[in-house]
């Protein structure tokens, strides 16, 4: 969630503004971080089974 608030940030630094506040986007980061959560924690019993941790 972090890295993809710092890369807003940057954007909005570097090239212009987003069609989102600050509150939007602190919900965006929170969805990609649960989501990045969600998908290692299903996909570790995948890869720990094939010898891939």
């Amino acid at each position: 969630m972090l890295t993809f608030l710092v890369c807003v940030q940057g954007y909005r630094l570097l090239i212009g503004s987003l069609p989102t506040g600050y509150l939007g986007m602190i919900v965006i980061g929170l969805l990609v971080g649960t989501t990045a959560g969600m998908m290692s924690y299903f996909a570790e019993p995948r890869l720990a089974a094939k010898g891939r941790t």
